[in-house]
């Protein structure tokens, strides 16, 4: 193995400490061990290797197992570029040391039980640094107000990290986001209008489980516009990194809706998803909503939103999560939610709608748990008739072969009493002895015209419901009566 350059043993079921021999490898370059039930001290395997390839060393990637202790001084491995360490159980804090790895351009340290401060300090000097997540741990993110970092991210999050009270005012030198998620990190502020405008490239956001106090231009601001990516409705490509043909992350998506997993999974798309939820918004929903047709999940629920659902929400065809419970709305259920075949999970529940809830394919599909808490809504899928109704609501246009039935069952009794009546009539003429006498021959011709008369009947019958099915399918559209 002296020429080894790349040691990939991930998601087996390895078990025990890091070998310290990988650390001796003097040409390795990349190391993944990662989703396995690896364990021990991650200090143990960084102070007893010799690092003889730390000018060579680039990635390693030991996430997803139950390694645990301090996070050591890193700037041996003063190459590095990839540093995954996310899902373990280290714990302390991040050492201000990870600022000396300045050829990094990847810090994953998210789910594990780190504490105390990060500041400018820790990453001033990482110059190159591209993605970064903190998220799931116990840190305070403390920048100053008037900090330039000196990297542009394309992806970051610090979900459940501290960020209070302010809104992060260093975001606004950050022109390149694609993925933005800085959920549940109680801020207490308004979203600056320079926020929005710095959002051309964004295709994930997070801001949910804050207390934003309304944004300005009055609620969620026209300038969605300026969300240029959103906008794509084509195939966007994955940027996800590769090094020495391994994928350092997957575009795969795990969403939590209701306690529920669903994932998303694409390995040639990005999501593209915006989540407000939980925040104290106002205002409605723009109609500039529609011109994000690349949008795949929204979710605005707990916002304190109100007004109409606008039917440009009709026009997001990709969309497979919509979640606008526990809101203000009012008004109809817009027809044309009733257009997005895609969509997976609805949830329009406690809010104020009101009307019919529209008809249609996709629709049809959600239960009496997407509406609940509408207490004037109406429809199938509530079991509940809406006034005016005498049967059950059926589509305009949708031929109905038990109306037809009917139809042609009131037709028929009709011409039977009105055939037999005027059969009747001429038959009495017929057999009337004063008329025709009484010999067997008149009398055979009166039974025979009798049989006519009564096959004629049913013939006509029988005519009538033809033309009935004829027409009846006629009047069906084309596409319908396919």
């Amino acid at each position: 193995m002296k020429s080894l350059e790349i040691l990939s043993l991930n998601t087996n079921k390895l078990q025990g400490e890091i070998p310290v021999s990988f650390g001796n490898i003097c040409t390795l370059q990349e190391l993944h061990l990662d989703n396995n039930n690896l364990s021990g001290e991650i200090s143990n395997f960084i102070q007893n290797s010799s690092w003889c390839n730390r000018h060579v060393f680039q990635i390693l990637d030991l996430s997803h197992n139950k390694i645990g202790g301090n996070l050591d001084n890193l700037s041996i491995c003063s190459s590095l570029r990839m540093l995954d360490l996310s899902n373990n159980q280290l714990k302390g804090e991040i050492p201000k040391s990870i600022g000396l790895l300045d050829e990094l351009e990847e810090l994953h340290l998210k789910e594990n039980y780190f504490e105390g401060d990060v500041n400018e300090l820790h990453l001033t000097n990482l110059s190159k640094l591209e993605k970064l997540d903190l998220s799931d741990n116990s840190l305070s993110v403390r920048f100053g107000t008037t900090w330039i970092p000196t990297f542009q991210l394309v992806y970051l999050r610090l979900a459940s990290c501290k960020l209070c009270p302010s809104f992060p005012s260093w975001l606004h030198t950050q022109g390149y986001l694609n993925c933005l998620d800085i959920s549940d990190t109680e801020i207490d502020d308004y979203v600056p209008d320079w926020f929005w405008n710095k959002l051309q490239s964004i295709r994930e956001m997070n801001i949910s489980y804050n207390s934003l106090k309304g944004i300005t231009c009055r609620g969620i601001p026209t300038c969605l516009r300026n969300f240029t990516t959103m906008m794509e409705k084509g195939v966007v490509k994955s940027e996800g990194v590769y090094r020495g043909g391994y994928a350092i992350y997957d575009s795969n998506v795990l969403l939590m809706w209701k306690g529920q997993e669903h994932m998303y999974w694409n390995p040639e798309n990005f999501l593209k998803s915006i989540d407000l939820s939980s925040n104290d918004l106002t205002g409605e929903i723009p109609k500039e909503v529609g011109y994000l047709l690349g949008l795949v999940s929204l979710k605005l629920s707990r916002s304190n939103l109100g007004g109409e659902i606008p039917c440009d929400i009709g026009s997001l065809i990709l969309l497979e999560f919509l979640d606008l419970s526990r809101n203000q709305f009012s008004g109809k259920i817009p027809s044309a939610l009733s257009k997005i075949d895609r969509l997976a999970v609805l949830d329009l529940s406690n809010n104020f709608l009101i009307g019919r809830i529209p008809w249609g394919r996709q629709l049809q599909t959600f239960d009496a748990s997407s509406f609940e808490g509408d207490l004037d809504l109406c429809g199938e899928q509530l079991n509940k008739s809406c006034l005016g109704d005498n049967t059950t609501t059926k589509p305009q246009g949708v031929a109905n072969y038990e109306d037809d039935n009917s139809l042609f069952y009131e037709a028929l009794y009709m011409s039977k009493g009105l055939g037999f009546f005027t059969d009747y009539i001429i038959l009495m003429v017929e057999v009337n002895p004063s008329a025709a006498g009484s010999s067997r021959t008149s009398s055979y011709f009166s039974k025979k015209r009798l049989f006519v008369m009564l096959g004629r009947n049913y013939s006509w019958c029988a005519l009538f419901r033809v033309v009935l099915q004829y027409y009846s399918y006629a009047s069906v559209p084309a596409t319908e009566a396919i």
